[in-house]
């Protein structure tokens, strides 16, 4: 990848972008020191793969890692069974190719660990976490919608933090109207299709966001494929306008306001 090649930012996620620009504007290129993880708590569907890629593309850019392996990133949904662990750190171990270590991004969703925190298992998959921790650059994940209580999610930190020392903790806010609005926005665009009048379409559409039980960055998807598919296709172009709002949520606006 070109040091110019442009990378784009997720959306949302202030603390842990500045956090992985700070680190890449620090680095010393190809030193290859080592990068303290970073756990978040994000929901499973809410940006954990953006991210993952992101940081990918980021530390390859800034030449926080000289990458050698199958894959630039790695990312994983930890159970609760010891098997399915070690077939994790086999699949960690295999992507090394010609390397002794995955030195690139792995992100670890640990919520699962939540339900066996004082079984044989978890002290297996801390110990190595532990180790690769040593070598590659570490992301974890934590669902707080799927885990039992806050108390386990705590629990969970802190047994993360005595194990990974300098465990670097990334707050994670709520997606705004504006955010989830610019991910639908992104959407349509990588699809090809021209917004017509964008500040008036932009506007509308978050008030429409704003409307709906929308939440998680997975859902922004589904609405921009409902407009995609209403889009006019011009001679050169497909556009979406307004009138195309309107017409793809007729119960949720009206001229002159929500309904």
């Amino acid at each position: 990848m070109a040091h110019d090649t442009f990378i784009k930012k997720p959306i949302g996620l202030h603390e842990a972008v500045c956090a992985i620009e700070n680190l890449c504007v620090n680095c010393i290129p190809y030193e290859n020191s080592k990068v303290a993880p970073i756990l978040l708590e994000l929901e499973a569907g809410n940006g954990q793969t953006t991210f993952a890629k992101y940081v990918a593309q980021m530390i390859i850019k800034h030449k926080v890692r000289q990458v050698v392996g199958l894959t630039t990133y790695l990312e994983f949904t930890v159970g609760t069974r010891k098997e399915q662990m070690q077939m994790i750190f086999g699949d960690i171990a295999a992507s090394a190719k010609g390397v002794n270590h995955f030195e690139s991004v792995i992100l670890f969703d640990v919520t699962g660990l939540c339900d066996c925190l004082y079984e044989e298992q978890t002290t297996y998959f801390l110990l190595r976490l532990q180790e690769i921790a040593k070598y590659s650059v570490v992301l974890l994940c934590i669902s707080p919608s799927k885990a039992k209580s806050k108390a386990k999610c705590e629990e969970l930190k802190s047994k993360l933090q005595s194990v990974l020392v300098d465990l670097k903790t990334v707050k994670v806010d709520p997606y705004t109207d504006a955010e989830l609005t610019q991910m639908i926005l992104e959407k349509i665009d990588d699809y090809g299709v021209d917004i017509v009048d964008a500040e008036r379409f932009t506007e509308r559409l978050e008030q429409i966001v704003a409307g709906s039980p929308l939440s998680y960055a997975r859902e922004t998807e589904a609405l921009a494929e409902v407009l995609v598919k209403l889009a006019c296709v011009g001679r050169f172009t497909a556009t979406l306008d307004v009138c195309d709002l309107d017409r793809a949520f007729p119960n949720t606006w009206k001229k002159g306001g929500m309904v």
